[in-house]
Protein backbone atom coordinates (compact mmCIF):
# COMPACT_ATOMS: atom_id res chain seq x y z
CA UNK A 1 0.00 0.00 0.00
CA UNK A 2 1.54 3.31 -1.03
CA UNK A 3 -0.04 6.64 0.45
CA UNK A 4 0.94 10.47 -0.55
CA UNK A 5 1.46 13.42 1.33
CA UNK A 6 3.09 16.89 1.30
CA UNK A 7 5.24 17.70 4.50
CA UNK A 8 3.94 21.11 6.11
CA UNK A 9 5.22 23.72 8.37
CA UNK A 10 3.49 22.22 11.14
CA UNK A 11 5.51 18.78 10.55
CA UNK A 12 9.07 20.55 10.61
CA UNK A 13 10.79 22.04 13.58
CA UNK A 14 11.75 25.52 13.25
CA UNK A 15 15.33 24.84 10.65
CA UNK A 16 12.63 23.86 8.14
CA UNK A 17 13.36 19.86 8.17
CA UNK A 18 10.60 17.35 9.72
CA UNK A 19 10.64 17.03 13.44
CA UNK A 20 11.90 13.33 14.46
CA UNK A 21 8.79 12.22 15.86
CA UNK A 22 6.67 13.07 12.72
CA UNK A 23 8.78 10.17 10.85
CA UNK A 24 6.68 7.42 13.39
CA UNK A 25 3.13 9.31 13.23
CA UNK A 26 3.64 9.06 9.37
CA UNK A 27 3.89 5.61 9.54
CA UNK A 28 0.94 4.88 11.69
CA UNK A 29 -1.61 7.25 10.29
CA UNK A 30 -0.88 5.68 6.81
CA UNK A 31 -1.57 2.25 8.55
CA UNK A 32 -4.51 3.75 10.34
CA UNK A 33 -5.67 4.81 6.50
CA UNK A 34 -4.92 1.87 5.20
CA UNK A 35 -7.24 -0.54 7.63
CA UNK A 36 -9.87 2.14 7.25
CA UNK A 37 -10.24 1.67 3.62
CA UNK A 38 -10.41 -2.21 4.51
CA UNK A 39 -13.03 -1.89 6.69
CA UNK A 40 -10.84 -2.13 10.14
CA UNK A 41 -10.85 1.78 11.18
CA UNK A 42 -9.45 2.57 14.23
CA UNK A 43 -13.11 3.97 15.31
CA UNK A 44 -14.94 0.66 14.15
CA UNK A 45 -11.93 -1.60 16.16
CA UNK A 46 -12.10 0.39 19.37
CA UNK A 47 -16.11 -0.02 18.91
CA UNK A 48 -17.31 -2.99 17.38
CA UNK A 49 -14.74 -5.47 17.91
CA UNK A 50 -13.77 -7.23 21.51
CA UNK A 51 -10.19 -6.55 21.11
CA UNK A 52 -7.83 -3.87 20.82
CA UNK A 53 -4.30 -3.26 19.00
CA UNK A 54 -2.07 -0.96 20.64
CA UNK A 55 1.38 0.02 19.97
CA UNK A 56 3.65 -1.35 22.13
CA UNK A 57 7.49 -0.47 20.36
CA UNK A 58 8.68 1.34 17.86
CA UNK A 59 11.67 2.52 15.35
CA UNK A 60 12.43 4.98 13.28
CA UNK A 61 15.41 6.18 10.98
CA UNK A 62 15.96 9.29 9.22
CA UNK A 63 17.75 9.12 6.27
CA UNK A 64 17.99 12.08 4.31
CA UNK A 65 16.36 15.64 5.34
CA UNK A 66 12.46 15.94 4.29
CA UNK A 67 11.95 19.57 4.26
CA UNK A 68 8.35 21.99 3.81
CA UNK A 69 6.59 20.92 0.54
CA UNK A 70 8.47 17.95 0.03
CA UNK A 71 5.98 15.32 -1.66
CA UNK A 72 6.39 12.04 0.07
CA UNK A 73 5.05 8.28 -0.52
CA UNK A 74 4.52 6.36 2.38
CA UNK A 75 4.96 2.30 1.64
CA UNK A 76 3.37 -0.06 4.08
CA UNK A 77 4.67 -3.62 4.40
CA UNK A 78 4.13 -6.39 6.92
CA UNK A 79 6.96 -7.44 8.69
CA UNK A 80 6.89 -10.17 11.45
CA UNK A 81 4.04 -11.44 12.69
CA UNK A 82 3.77 -13.38 15.71
CA UNK A 83 1.05 -15.24 17.87
CA UNK A 84 -0.30 -12.17 18.74
CA UNK A 85 1.39 -9.55 17.55
CA UNK A 86 2.58 -8.30 13.94
CA UNK A 87 4.93 -5.30 13.08
CA UNK A 88 4.26 -2.75 9.93
CA UNK A 89 7.04 -1.37 8.34
CA UNK A 90 6.85 2.05 6.54
CA UNK A 91 9.18 3.46 4.11
CA UNK A 92 9.06 7.48 3.37
CA UNK A 93 9.98 7.90 -0.22
CA UNK A 94 11.31 11.21 -1.16
CA UNK A 95 11.63 11.33 -5.57
CA UNK A 96 12.24 7.72 -5.82
CA UNK A 97 14.89 7.99 -2.85
CA UNK A 98 14.40 6.13 0.76
CA UNK A 99 14.58 9.32 3.09
CA UNK A 100 12.82 7.47 6.48
CA UNK A 101 11.27 4.43 7.96
CA UNK A 102 9.46 3.41 10.56
CA UNK A 103 8.72 -0.12 12.29
CA UNK A 104 5.83 0.14 14.91
CA UNK A 105 4.65 -3.12 16.59
CA UNK A 106 0.98 -4.27 17.23
CA UNK A 107 0.04 -6.35 19.77
CA UNK A 108 -3.77 -7.85 20.17
CA UNK A 109 -5.44 -7.43 23.39
CA UNK A 110 -8.55 -8.88 24.44
CA UNK A 111 -11.16 -6.20 25.74
CA UNK A 112 -12.00 -7.29 28.75
CA UNK A 113 -9.12 -9.34 29.94
CA UNK A 114 -6.57 -6.97 28.99
CA UNK A 115 -4.39 -9.68 28.15
CA UNK A 116 -2.57 -10.77 24.67
CA UNK A 117 -4.43 -13.38 22.67
CA UNK A 118 -3.74 -14.65 19.47
CA UNK A 119 -4.58 -13.04 16.05
CA UNK A 120 -8.50 -13.32 15.05
CA UNK A 121 -8.74 -14.61 11.81
CA UNK A 122 -10.41 -11.26 10.47
CA UNK A 123 -7.59 -9.45 11.32
CA UNK A 124 -4.93 -12.02 10.12
CA UNK A 125 -6.42 -12.35 6.56
CA UNK A 126 -6.29 -8.44 6.20
CA UNK A 127 -2.70 -8.63 7.23
CA UNK A 128 -1.70 -10.99 4.93
CA UNK A 129 -2.86 -8.80 2.12
CA UNK A 130 -0.03 -6.35 3.12
CA UNK A 131 3.14 -8.87 2.10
Amino acid sequence: MISKRRISVQDTDSTGVIYFNNILKFGAEAYEEWISENNMGVRKLIEEFPFLTPIVHTESNILLPLRVDDEIEIELKLGAKGRSSYQIHSKLNLAGKEAANTLIVYVVVDKKLNKSIEIPDQLNKLLDHLV
